[in-house]
């Protein structure tokens, strides 16, 4: 129903008022990456 293959899986990361914030699929390492850069902060 949403294109999400059930032998391969998908990523979903879930804010924490439940929203759900994006669907990827499990190889999506850079789109991944690229979602928490626009507002994690280096640690340091």
């Amino acid at each position: 129903m949403r294109g999400i293959d059930r032998e391969q899986g998908c990523l979903v990361i879930v804010r924490p008022d439940q929203h759900i914030a994006n669907v990827l699929p499990l190889e999506a390492h850079e789109e991944l990456a690229a979602y928490f850069a626009r507002f994690m902060l280096e640690a340091g």
